[in-house]
């Protein structure tokens, strides 16, 4: 399709420049000022297809494939009320967000994170969960994990109706 446009680009420049040769001089002013603003269009038209930079298919949105929505789970996010805790042993972490298959939550103050983390859950609608996940991410006081045993979804859609009702 590239090379379609390319040669139709070119295609226009050479005719508007064959006109613009032929009857230069016998032409109205006017009409000698549209043939060359022609002439230009089509000259950066053709520059621009000739140059544009191609990304490689990595590198470009997938949300022509798979719609909007980037992330296959839903998400719960804590934004502002009350927030669950990942509890683990003695320690209790405030929950951001969460998912079927990760929770982010907030390490404050400071305290050193293991690479593997197992605990508790008690969700604002009432549900307990035990889970068990590795670290992929730590960022400023936030720490993210990856579980190894998914939240069931009926429990994560339970928690979002719950916070959207809140």
């Amino acid at each position: 399709m590239r090379i379609l446009a390319v040669v139709a680009n070119l295609i226009q420049f050479a005719i508007v420049l064959a006109i613009f040769f032929t009857g230069g001089s016998s032409m109205e002013p006017l009409a000698t000022a549209g043939l060359f603003l022609l002439m230009i269009i089509a000259f950066v038209n053709l520059l621009a297809l000739l140059f544009h930079h191609h990304f490689p298919e990595a590198e470009q949105d997938d949300g022509r494939r798979r719609g909007t929505i980037k992330r296959r789970d839903i998400r719960v996010s804590y934004i502002l009320g009350p927030r669950p805790y990942l509890e683990t042993g003695k320690r209790r972490f405030e929950v951001q967000d969460l998912s079927e298959r990760g929770v982010r939550f907030r390490v404050y103050p400071p305290v050193k994170i293991r690479r593997r983390i197992k605990g508790r859950i008690r969700l604002l609608c009432g549900r307990v969960i035990d889970v068990k996940g590795t670290v992929i991410r730590r960022q400023g006081d936030e720490v993210a994990i990856c579980l190894r045993d998914p939240i069931p979804y009926p429990v994560v859609l339970a928690e979002k109706k719950f916070v959207a009702r809140a």
